[in-house]
């Protein structure tokens, strides 16, 4: 499963893919040309083992993506939408302090609301 969340606030887009790795690297196949999805999924396994249930990255193209293995272990993905937070921030120029937990708090509820969209479809309402 993958699906593109757009983050329009800060001008960013999200992939968020469930998984195995090979879900993985497809999604960024169909997302990005050839050439930048082998370099993101390059990006995304560097430094890390095989045995990884979830990695998030700002990859050198500008989106970020998040990867789980197993959307329902939810501290993982939390962990990761973390990650992806900080990223977006960090892209933008906005460090983590007390000015600015709050914009990173709104942003990691936002993440979250949007991963539980992607995953529970028929939860959403409908539109009036």
């Amino acid at each position: 499963m993958n699906k593109i969340i757009p983050i329009d606030i800060y001008n960013i887009d999200m992939l968020f893919v469930v998984g195995a790795k090979e879900e993985l690297k497809s999604s960024l196949e169909e997302y990005l040309s050839n050439d930048d999805a082998n370099e993101a999924y390059s990006e995304m396994w560097k430094d890390i083992d095989e045995g990884s249930i979830g990695r998030s990255a700002l990859l050198s193209s500008g989106q970020v993506a998040l990867w789980v293995s197993d959307a329902n272990d939810k501290g993982t993905l939390a962990h990761e939408i973390f990650h992806c937070a900080c990223f977006i921030m960090e892209k933008v120029g906005i460090c983590l302090c007390h000015e600015s937990d709050e914009a990173y708090a709104y942003l990691i509820g936002f993440i979250t609301n949007k991963v539980n969209d992607a995953l529970n479809p028929s939860c959403e309402f409908p539109s009036q």
